[in-house]
């Protein structure tokens, strides 16, 4: 496992404590540029050599037998992580998901297990509509993170991460090295329509069945 201080910018203490407080409060928190810039460039060549190879396919709506595509709902492509085989880039993204579970398990008693997780493409002129991350007919999806690997976004490309909090719609650039913790039950949210290709990592921590 790669070590958390040589891949986010934040101490390790300082990115638990921010974690947690966000999440028992607002139920989210937002990371400006969290991850360092060498390593949110590393994931993103990673993400542009898959993408070229064909490894990322198009993504579907719902779960198990009723997963369909829905590209009026959604139009992003996703590759998704096999655990047992986790590239380097993979891995030190991991040592950030690993970290943040042993910091919510200690302070929020959430009883985190496991994560999974996946790349995610959006082509220009697609989005994903507003839903939440838990399914009707399984719970364990607890927090959802997002990671983005986009340098020199600006506004006018569009593609923000919309979260529909207590506090009303909050919009997140995806700003290269930026990350995204929020509870999966409480946080409904979108991505808006992106005007650039938008390169991101989603995942989910989980519980046990």
């Amino acid at each position: 496992m790669f070590a958390l201080e040589s891949t986010i910018l934040l101490p390790a203490a300082e990115f638990r404590s921010q974690l947690v407080e966000g999440l028992a409060g607002p139920g989210y928190v937002v990371f400006p540029e969290l991850l360092r810039p060498e390593i949110a460039a590393e994931i993103r060549a990673e993400m542009e050599r898959l993408r070229d190879a064909g490894a990322f396919r198009p993504a579907g709506v719902g779960r198990g037998e009723s997963n369909r595509l829905a590209p009026a709902t959604r139009g992003d492509g996703t590759c998704w992580f096999e655990p047992a085989a986790l590239t380097a880039a993979q891995s030190k993204l991991g040592a950030v998901l690993e970290a943040a579970r042993e910091g919510m398990n200690a302070e929020l008693f959430l009883g985190l297990w496991d994560s999974e997780g996946h790349y995610a493409i959006y082509p220009p002129g697609t989005f994903y509509r507003r839903h939440l991350d838990r399914f009707a007919n399984d719970s364990r999806r607890t927090v959802s993170t997002v990671f983005f690997f986009n340098p020199e976004w600006t506004s006018a490309d569009g593609g923000d991460l919309r979260m529909e909090t207590s506090g009303g719609p909050r919009d997140v650039a995806p700003v290269s090295g930026t990350a995204v913790f929020f509870l999966s039950d409480r946080i409904p949210h979108e991505v808006l329509e992106t005007r650039r290709e938008r390169f991101s990592f989603a995942g989910w921590f989980r519980t046990r069945e």
